[in-house]
């Protein structure tokens, strides 16, 4: 039987009103044909929400949902175009008694599998070099996952970006409390102590993790969730984001006409495509793991010196 062609589902999310592109291949045609309702559900990462649509095996929409918690029973196939963002994890499953997240771009050559309980973590890495660092940083994130119970799909997609940032380094202090504080991020709302951060900026340097910007970065996030404080834009990885994607636009356009555009003309171009293009801001200011990495470790150091506080409120 000859392979049916991957299709591109263009869907705008009833939540937050972002534009996602869903792709549906022969794995999930695949994976709805074997499953008793018919349907497999491809999801799209939102932050603090998975928008959901659902396919039959011809490929067709058969509805969407959007997710803040997840459900018994639900599988659900995680759009592969997450996996853009990752340095170290090709391929990834996390399994409970009730439920299961996956995200694959294909079939995987090997996995490893790290058990705690009754929650499974199948990791395909990209170099088996770091294997042994990822069981250390999967037990730990099972280890969270446990704690916390039901997360929020979201905040476990945030905690996986988070363990794709440190797979390569050693285990530190922060990280089970890093990936219990990325499930629950969704729910949880930085407020910080305004007093305790200015006194914390006479200090700044004498502490050598410790800068004025750590206090400005603090006093900027107070009163927002967690997950808007650690995928929220930084203005400097934004513009020099923008400025690679918007070259390749101008690049590309120079290649087509054979006249060359000077590099430099790129810079003016940005503040106009910017306020065209939302959907290039949500592809390069959010997701990023080592910027997510490290403002997370940022907060939890503040949060021991008791600058800032994680406050749980209604999803």
């Amino acid at each position: 039987m000859a392979a049916r062609a991957a299709r591109v589902m263009k869907l705008k999310c009833p939540q937050c009103g972002v534009e996602s592109y869903v792709k549906v291949g022969e794995d999930e045609l695949a994976a709805a044909a074997a499953s008793p309702t018919g349907l497999v559900g491809v999801a799209d990462y939102h932050g603090d929400h998975v928008l959901v649509v659902y396919v039959d095996s011809e490929g067709r929409d058969r509805g969407v949902r959007v997710f803040r918690a997840l459900q018994r029973g639900e599988v659900v196939r995680v759009n592969a175009a997450f996996l853009s963002h990752m340095g170290s994890i090709a391929g990834f499953r996390v399994r409970s008694g009730g439920w299961s997240v996956e995200c694959f771009a294909g079939n995987p050559r090997a996995l490893l599998r790290v058990f705690r309980g009754e929650l499974t973590l199948d990791v395909e890495l990209k170099s088996f070099d770091l294997a042994s660092k990822a069981v250390d940083w999967g037990d730990q994130f099972l280890a969270a996952l446990q704690r916390v119970g039901q997360p929020d799909p979201g905040g476990l997609l945030l905690s996986i970006l988070l363990l794709d940032a440190y797979i390569p380094e050693l285990p530190s202090p922060f990280s089970r409390r890093a990936f219990e504080v990325a499930m629950k991020s969704g729910r949880l709302v930085v407020e910080t102590d305004r007093s305790a951060a200015e006194l914390l900026r006479e200090y700044a340097s004498r502490v050598p993790w410790l800068t004025a910007r750590s206090v400005d970065f603090a006093l900027s996030v107070d009163r927002l969730r967690l997950v808007e404080a650690v995928l929220g834009p930084d203005p400097v990885t934004v513009r020099k984001r923008l400025i690679v994607h918007i070259a390749k636009r101008v690049h590309g356009a120079a290649l087509k006409s054979g006249k060359p555009i000077p590099y430099a003309s790129v810079e003016v171009e940005a503040p106009e495509q910017v306020s065209r293009s939302s959907r290039l801001i949500e592809g390069v200011a959010g997701s990023d793991p080592f910027t997510i990495r490290k403002r997370m470790v940022m907060l939890l150091s503040l949060e021991r010196r008791g600058v800032v506080r994680f406050v749980e409120v209604g999803a």
